[in-house]
């Protein structure tokens, strides 16, 4: 717990719960950038402070193994993964990502009944990270998902992005564990996105990192 005054910011608070501490918004009517909102509700003085101390229970809901796998692999792999979507200019798997790392490090478990279970509390909230509904939407709700030609569904270039992060041979095996941990959350198969079509997905990324490979030696010949 971390008193405070006026609104930290993200990034200070990035690196406040890499400490493993949280602010606790204090208010005082001569401060100008007292915060106004908790996760999109406006609210006032003491709702937000009970919203804090709110992430201050929830945080240590999860381990301090956790917490810090979270600071150590978890987002250093979004960043990575980032970084590929950038030399693609994959513009909504970048925004994507940004706002998974944002998630990650918030430690948002407000819906405390999702995460009961000690086993699989951790996992639930990695997932949560990506959304709390599948990359690939069914098709039983949107109608177009599990035919749309490749490429043109919502989710088809991060799914092949993390494809290519994970047969790409300097990404860290660590972060090639991330990768497959969220692929293990997307649906796909029967209702959800054709499988030929994934398949065609996972292929299409082996072989551009086949591209590349040959191209950078291509470069240094």
């Amino acid at each position: 717990m971390r008193p405070v005054l006026g609104n930290p910011g993200l990034k200070t608070l990035y690196q406040w719960h890499s400490q493993n501490f949280h602010p606790v918004a204090l208010y005082a009517p001569q401060i100008l950038s007292n915060p106004k909102d908790a996760d999109g509700y406006r609210c006032g003085p003491f709702p937000l402070w009970l919203h804090d101390i709110g992430h201050i229970f929830w945080g240590n809901m999860l381990s301090e193994t956790q917490r810090e796998y979270i600071f150590t692999t978890y987002i250093p792999a979004l960043r990575s993964l980032k970084n590929i979507a950038e030399t693609f200019g994959d513009e909504s798997s970048i925004v994507y990502l940004q706002e998974a790392e944002v998630k990650a490090y918030d430690f948002d478990l407000t819906v405390i009944m999702d995460y009961a279970n000690v086993k699989t509390r951790f996992t639930t909230y990695l997932a949560h990270t990506m959304g709390k509904n599948p990359i690939y939407p069914s098709c039983i709700f949107t109608g177009n998902y599990e035919c749309e030609a490749i490429g043109r569904a919502e989710g088809d270039t991060f799914y092949f992005l993390l494809h290519y992060g994970m047969y790409a041979a300097e990404v860290p095996n660590a972060f090639k564990k991330v990768y497959e941990t969220l692929i293990s959350f997307i649906s796909i198969g029967e209702n959800y996105r054709k499988l030929p079509i994934v398949e065609a997905l996972q292929r299409l990324a082996k072989s551009a990192v086949t591209v590349q490979m040959l191209y950078l030696l291509t470069i240094s010949l």
